[in-house]
């Protein structure tokens, strides 16, 4: 089951992980909760209907028996706090620490732990220039993996491209075998707390800002637009992305290497 990290109470999770439907909860689901937190049924019920609130004790038990994580379990138990909290400025120092902890969820983390096989030695020079990553990426297509291949696809020199690899090679991320250049390794992540990733962006905007003022083809998908949101419905928005991009890279982790893409995604406040 898909954890509801939108849900605005800890009773929505509960409910959530009931399998409640069309009014309605699972036949024994209720006394099955209830036993493993140490109550009667009807206190769970008198709980889902805002007649009464479980402690603190009660909503660990909750977590243990729906089997959360530990996030999941602080943002239920976050949850339960400020709802119990008696009053505004206790309420106040919950809500900002849920709002952290969300944030934190949208935070685009690597699917595993990858980097420079030189313990980060090289991370300014790679990810503050496209043309590593991108001749990087093209030698993990079989296509693309000689210099006059690589130097049509990116518009340099057989010289330059040259150059590049002799770069990736020292920085263990490229080998030369068999008259070919081929990756080894394929994936580099960079959490939103590294000190590049402002590179990582600015290079690949630079890159983006080229190619519309100096490309006539319009291939691709692109949208760029200014709205006007709730603040809720900016973080929905934020959540949809954060999703999508999830998928991607599931879609990315399984797909053989044929094409080089960019893909970019942007949604932040003026």
């Amino acid at each position: 089951m898909e954890f509801n990290w939108e849900s605005k109470n800890y009773r929505d999770l509960v409910d959530q992980y009931l399998g409640y439907r069309n009014k309605r909860r699972p036949r024994g689901a209720v006394q099955a909760l209830a036993k493993a937190v140490g109550c009667h049924s009807t206190f769970i019920a008198q709980v889902l209907k805002e007649r009464a609130q479980f402690s603190a004790e009660q909503g660990f038990e909750v977590c243990q028996f729906f089997q959360f994580n530990p996030d999941q379990k602080d943002f239920f138990l976050l949850l339960l706090a400020r709802d119990r909290a008696a009053n505004l400025k206790l309420k106040d120092y919950y809500q900002k620490k849920l709002d952290n902890l969300l944030e934190q969820q949208r935070d685009l983390k690597p699917t595993e732990s990858s980097g420079l096989n030189t313990s980060g030695a090289y991370e300014a020079e790679y990810f503050g220039n496209w043309t590593y990553q991108t001749v990087h990426a093209l030698t993990q297509i079989t296509r693309t993996q000689t210099i006059a291949a690589i130097a049509k696809v990116v518009k340099l020199s057989h010289e330059d491209v040259k150059d590049v690899l002799k770069r990736l090679e020292i920085m263990g991320l490229v080998k030369y075998e068999k008259s070919t250049w081929q990756s080894t390794l394929n994936s580099l992540h960079l959490s939103k707390e590294s000190r590049f990733i402002r590179q990582l962006h600015t290079t690949w905007k630079a890159k983006l800002i080229s190619d519309i003022q100096t490309s006539a083809i319009s291939e691709g998908t692109r949208f760029s637009g200014l709205v006007t949101v709730t603040e809720k419905d900016y973080q929905r928005i934020r959540n949809i992305l954060v999703a999508a991009i999830g998928t991607i890279r599931k879609t990315v982790e399984a797909s053989t290497s044929e094409e080089a893409c960019i893909l970019s995604i942007d949604c932040y406040k003026i």
